[in-house]
């Protein structure tokens, strides 16, 4: 009988670490095309707007680097939040190696996602200004991409 209720105590406790906790899963395929999805459907909603096209020419270095630093402090944030406080194991999966596999497939995936709407649309004008329009579409892009993981939170 003790044997029955130990039972039943792990399968709880399983079925709570899945449905309840959902802690993350590693990353495999199903999330990167997740993350091209996302940011590929967050992305396109930026790209159609006149208005980046316009603001992107006014954009100075300052701005460019302000850009990029407030994308990478959102994602860290939605990466410790949303992902890395859900591990129970901390010891395991340390937060720089978990932090940095996230960030830099999102920001890949945002540039990447960002160059191919651009080329798609061409918005293509020169090299600077396509930079900029990319940097400028990186941030939704960068977020559309994290939010395969927010969704599979909850």
């Amino acid at each position: 009988m003790k044997e029955h209720i130990k039972k039943i105590k792990s399968d709880i406790a399983e079925i709570k670490k899945a449905l309840v906790i959902k802690t993350p899963t590693h990353f495999s395929w199903a999330h990167l095309a997740a993350a091209f999805i996302g940011a590929l459907i967050l992305g396109q909603t930026f790209v159609l707007k006149g208005l980046l096209y316009d603001v992107s020419y006014s954009l100075t270095a300052l701005h460019i680097v302000a850009i990029i630093l407030i994308t990478i402090f959102v994602l860290s944030i939605e990466i410790y939040y949303i992902g890395y406080r859900r591990i129970q194991v901390k010891s395991k999966r340390h937060f720089g190696q978990f932090w940095l596999k996230r960030i830099s497939t999102y920001l890949i995936i945002a540039f990447l996602v960002s160059f191919g709407l651009i080329f798609l649309y061409n918005m293509n004008s020169t090299l600077i200004h396509t930079l900029k329009i990319a940097v400028a579409m990186s941030f939704p892009c960068a977020v559309g991409a994290s939010l395969a993981d927010l969704v599979e939170r909850y």
